[in-house]
């Protein structure tokens, strides 16, 4: 937890084609495993030169993934299920790309629309970026995007 990863951290990893196998391994199971994705996407970052820190968090990954087998999620018959989606506004320290994860709001609708839970509602996307809150909350570039549809 708030582990930063970056390039210059320790000695390189001296074979990491087991790590990336690893971390491929990890990437495929963020499909059905959600609450692992920002963890993986995040050591996913250093496929060209892994360190020794990245494979104890792939280690940490895998231990959450033991640890947390027997939990599921539980969907009741016959009551609606409305997505909200929450986004944190942190980046990557060396390459200042956003890792938010947005586009994961489509995903998972597509995803509950596959399982029998179709969104018949917009979808509201919660994020603590400062600059994302000013744009939609001003007046100029709400008359914008409504004059625009």
């Amino acid at each position: 937890m708030n582990v930063k990863y970056r390039h210059e951290e320790d000695d390189l990893f001296p074979d990491p084609t087991m790590l990336r196998q690893l971390v491929g391994i990890l990437n495929y199971l963020t499909i059905t495993q959600i609450d692992i994705s920002f963890a993986v996407q995040q050591v996913s970052q250093f496929m060209q030169a892994h360190h020794h820190l990245h494979l104890v968090a792939v280690r940490r990954i895998i231990c959450y993934l033991l640890g947390t087998s027997t939990h599921g999620l539980f969907f009741p018959n016959g009551y609606p299920i409305r997505l909200n989606a929450f986004s944190d506004s942190t980046g990557c320290p060396d390459t200042r790309r956003s890792v938010t994860g947005h586009g994961k709001v489509i995903w998972l609708r597509g995803l509950l629309l596959e399982i029998g839970f179709p969104q018949s509602h917009p979808t509201p996307l919660h994020a603590d970026n400062i600059s994302s809150i000013q744009i939609v909350t001003n007046p100029i570039f709400m008359r914008r995007s409504n004059t625009s549809k």
